[in-house]
């Protein structure tokens, strides 16, 4: 598997699976968002592409990476890929919740955060 570390990005790509994580971040804003959107949907746009984002350690996600986390949903299914988060801490849920974002991500994102794996 290839690694490569773009900042905060840490990216774990093969053939067909990608693993994209934030490199001790807690917070992930606006500052970062083109960046991680960018990313997101070059991997979802390679045709049945399954790719995870690894949320471990993420404590905050403002709006602008909910939208990428969104278009990259929609590209993925238009591109029969795949896209699941993980490791989405308690913080992170209730934040989720909250801007009531979890309809984007099926089966029901309060079970699937129990097993640490939401696909969207």
């Amino acid at each position: 598997m290839k690694k490569l570390n773009l900042n905060i990005l840490r990216l774990s790509l093969n053939k067909s699976k990608a693993r994209v994580s934030f490199n001790g971040v807690a917070s992930l804003n606006l500052e970062q968002s083109e960046a991680i959107r960018s990313l997101l949907i070059d991997i979802v746009t390679t045709r049945q592409m399954v790719l995870e984002v690894d949320f471990q350690g993420v404590n905050f996600i403002d709006n602008s990476i909910v939208d990428a986390l969104n278009l990259a949903a929609r590209m993925s299914r238009k591109f029969q890929s795949r896209l699941y988060i993980t490791n989405v801490g308690d913080a992170l849920h209730e934040l989720i919740q909250l801007i009531k974002v979890h309809s984007v991500f099926v089966p029901e994102i309060k079970e699937q955060v129990k097993t640490g794996r939401v696909a969207a």
